[in-house]
């Protein structure tokens, strides 16, 4: 069994009775790949992230289509990137995050 259907299985369990939504990333893994996503890309020259706002932007969307939500998790790059929306909310300067978890 693929290791990415073990943990979303474990995660189903570990979230039983909870109302919840998984994402991917909108990213493909590699070129013309469909079944492994990621968040965004790293620069192999400047080990910059690529798409790290677009990233952010995915999930506002997700948010204001699905809210209001109480929390995120995320597995690697998914959990990276739930760090960096909560760090945006709290400073109440980015008004993707901060409008959509206030709206309903």
């Amino acid at each position: 069994m693929d290791a990415c259907v073990v943990r979303e299985m474990s995660v189903r369990v570990a979230l039983h009775g909870v109302t919840h939504s998984l994402r991917e990333g909108p990213l493909p893994a590699w070129p013309d790949e469909t079944d492994f996503y990621q968040w965004w890309y790293t620069n192999e020259n400047t080990m910059e992230y690529d798409a790290g706002e677009a990233a952010v932007d995915h999930i506002s969307k997700n948010i204001r289509e699905e809210g209001p939500v109480d929390g995120l998790l995320g597995f690697s790059q998914g959990g990276a990137l739930a760090c960096m929306c909560a760090a945006l909310q709290q400073k109440a300067d980015d008004e993707r995050l901060n409008n959509a978890s206030n709206s309903s």
